[in-house]
């Protein structure tokens, strides 16, 4: 039997020009899936943490992705690396994953080997790497559900 994972989301806003309003509910079903790794990492305070890396770990459940789901338990950066198997050039990119807003993910796509100024300019190429360090050295959890 194929996995799914099925993501809906709703968004209420309390703007003070508005007043209240709802967005309508959002919803993505990813079917067909043939592998869910979902577990909770302890990062260490002040080290970084290797969440995801199937070229180094052979015990990975997924080797790549279609869609993946982080919640931390406090801020975090979140680092993509992105260059399957060192094929265009690597990049390293980071964003701030914040507590309790799950950061989803609907493909591992991403850029690689751009040139400064224009982040599409490169080749399109895939994640293949994650890792987590958080920014105030305090100890945290994240969880994180990868499927493909």
């Amino acid at each position: 039997m194929a996995g799914q994972v099925r993501i809906t989301t709703l968004v209420e806003v309390w703007d003070p020009v508005k007043g209240y309003y709802k967005w309508p509910s959002l919803r993505k079903t990813f079917t067909g899936l043939t592998a869910v790794a979902d577990a909770t990492f302890a990062i260490t305070a002040s080290a970084t943490k290797s969440l995801w890396d199937p070229l180094t770990d052979a015990t990975e459940v997924v080797a790549d992705f279609d869609v993946l789901i982080a919640v931390p338990d406090g801020n975090l950066d979140l680092e993509l690396d992105i260059d399957q198997n060192a094929s265009f050039g690597r990049e390293l990119n980071s964003i701030r994953i914040v507590k309790d807003l799950p950061f989803c993910l609907g493909a591992d796509d991403a850029y690689a080997n751009h040139s400064a100024g224009n982040a599409f300019g490169g080749t399109l190429d895939l994640i293949e790497r994650l890792r987590v360090k958080d920014p105030t050295a305090a100890a945290r959890k994240l969880r994180l559900l990868m499927a493909t």
